[in-house]
């Protein structure tokens, strides 16, 4: 789910399962834990005709007081165009 306004793009990717790397950089998949949603944004560039921007998804996140939360968090850059 997202949406387009202008020249910004912002999205939510949720994968059905747990993807993740193992030791040797295999993919590997744990059909028992769900996959954190992983936010995108980004803004169009006219010159380059693309899409750019980052993303960020929470691997772990604990509550610490009422207001307050530790996260680990890991993010990334991302493009996005159309080859001719």
């Amino acid at each position: 789910k997202g949406f387009i306004e202008n020249d910004k793009i912002s999205f939510i990717v949720n994968y059905p399962y747990f993807y993740f790397k193992d030791e040797n950089g295999q993919i590997l998949v744990d059909k028992n834990i769900k996959h954190p949603n992983i936010e995108y944004l980004g803004f169009y560039d006219e010159m380059e005709k693309k899409f750019s921007g980052t993303w960020e998804m929470i691997i772990y996140e604990e509550k610490i007081t009422e207001n307050e939360y530790i996260e680990e968090v890991a993010n990334g850059e991302f493009e996005i165009y159309r080859e001719k």
